[in-house]
């Protein structure tokens, strides 16, 4: 459903990576990281958030350019 959502915005060049992570929330903690090649003029992220008393969703969505 985001990957496809971002695929409508027209990003024709940029190839479209998303990970979503969803648990239930049990008040643990959770670290999400990730690496990549990055070129700071062209590629860029978006990272989201939601936890409610029974779950959590972190949403990371990165457009990588594509000549």
């Amino acid at each position: 459903m985001v990957k496809n959502k971002m695929k409508n915005l027209g990003c024709k060049r940029h190839k479209i990576i998303v990970l979503v992570n969803i648990g239930e929330n049990k008040k643990q903690d959770l670290q999400v990281a990730s690496q990549c090649v990055w070129d700071t003029k062209t590629d860029d992220s978006l990272h989201l958030t939601h936890i409610t008393n029974d779950v959590y969703v972190v949403v990371n969505v990165f457009a990588i350019y594509q000549p």
